[in-house]
């Protein structure tokens, strides 16, 4: 079990399952650490009812969406933290996720970090390499690798 344990979430089921064992791997007196990273999404990826919303509430699409999911993927680390007795928080960010990750690990101090082994973007990482395995490269922290 782990004192400080960092889980990123992109709402895919990859890391659902992921923070689900990310839960299961905290000490009881342990700290779940929730991450949510959003970059920056070309228009043509948001629907047209999401950028209705946000020229209403002043915001852009992408922002708007973007919070929705990370705040619904976000939720599931606090449920199953909650579930397990052990402490959570939860923040997003914006920028690479990989270095994102290995950044926020590295600032909360987390004995291990807990991915999903696919995300929500499997076309782009089977071109680009994964998220998981650039973490994985970049990180001197255990890593635990979960499938859907």
């Amino acid at each position: 079990m782990y004192g400080s344990v960092l889980v990123a979430t992109d709402g895919s089921d990859a890391s659902r399952a992921a923070v689900e064992e990310a839960a299961a791997l905290a000490a009881p007196d342990g700290t779940v650490h929730g991450l949510f990273v959003s970059e920056d999404l070309p228009m043509y990826t948001r629907s047209d009812a999401a950028a209705t919303v946000a020229a209403a509430s002043g915001g852009t699409a992408t922002e708007m969406e973007t919070t929705a999911d990370a705040e619904a993927a976000l939720s599931t680390v606090e449920k199953h933290a909650e579930a397990a007795g052990v402490d959570h928080e939860t923040d997003i960010v914006e920028g690479v996720p990989a270095r994102a990750i290995v950044s926020r690990a590295a600032a909360v101090d987390a004995d291990a970090i807990v991915l999903g082994k696919r995300g929500l973007d499997d076309v782009a990482e089977d071109i680009l390499g994964s998220t998981t395995e650039r973490v994985l490269r970049d990180t001197d922290r255990p890593v635990v690798a979960v499938p859907a």
